[in-house]
């Protein structure tokens, strides 16, 4: 089975810049995400948000937007946004840990609340035709909470949703609960994607034979630890190009 990488994006790191030198230099990455819009209550775009999407600025193969609400009008906005930037899938971020994001009941702070998601869904799906994708924790405080979401995520033709196997507490401390993303695997209808720990080719191997149904998997920090990390991956070898230090220069 053919395996696509997705680079998940991180917030302050994963700017046009660094995935167009990563694109260029390294490799191995299919489809990059943009770190996260977010308004703050304000229908308006931040030149940075607009610095970063702007398709004269991406030599990417393939960049989708993130955004990251809890509000359906402003997910609406940002909708109007992308696609008259020409995109036609926006990314929700239901995954972000930090308390300053889920204290407001945004990121994984707002898998706890299924009611809001399913009418912010429900408007985007009838007032707009975006493709919408999920990125997700397994919840805030237990691993649950994301089961609860499923069947009013499983009412939306979603295209897909990537699984940081974490509570939205940890942040990024303790293994991943791979037990939690394979009781996911059984709950939902929609095509799911892997996230989190893969850091090491041997790392990706375990993954993989863990949960051979998934061919998608998503490499955040990891990217930025090891840039060589996915074309070995993509290439099944532990072996660093032989020139690797003559890229950084």
């Amino acid at each position: 089975m053919a395996i696509t990488l997705l680079s998940s994006p991180l917030q302050g790191f994963t700017d046009f810049r660094f995935r167009n030198a990563f694109h260029h230099y390294f490799g191995g990455i299919d489809t990059f995400y943009a770190p996260y819009i977010r308004l703050n209550g304000k229908l308006k775009i931040k030149q940075s948000y607009q610095n970063d999407l702007q398709l004269e600025n991406n030599s990417t193969t393939n960049l989708i937007p993130q955004v990251m609400t809890n509000d359906a009008d402003e997910f609406l906005f940002v909708v109007k946004y992308v696609q008259s930037l020409g995109y036609k899938e926006l990314n929700w971020n239901l995954g972000c840990p930090y308390p300053m994001v889920t204290k407001s009941g945004m990121g994984s702070g707002l898998i706890c609340n299924p009611t809001k998601i399913d009418e912010i869904l429900k408007r985007a799906h009838n007032e707009t035709d975006i493709t919408v994708s999920m990125k997700m924790r397994m919840g805030y405080e237990h691993a649950e909470e994301i089961l609860d979401t499923f069947p009013i995520l499983d009412n939306y033709p979603l295209k897909s949703i990537a699984i940081h196997a974490r509570i939205g507490k940890q942040l990024y401390k303790g293994p991943v609960d791979l037990e939690a993303f394979s009781r996911c695997l059984d709950s939902t209808k929609h095509k799911l994607y892997y996230n989190g720990d893969i850091t090491s080719v041997e790392a990706f191997q375990k993954i993989k034979e863990r949960f051979p149904s998934i061919d998608h998997f998503m490499i955040g920090r990891g990217l930025i630890a090891d840039p060589f990390l996915p074309s070995m991956i993509k290439n099944n070898t532990n072996e660093y190009p032989k020139n690797r230090w003559d890229i950084f220069s």
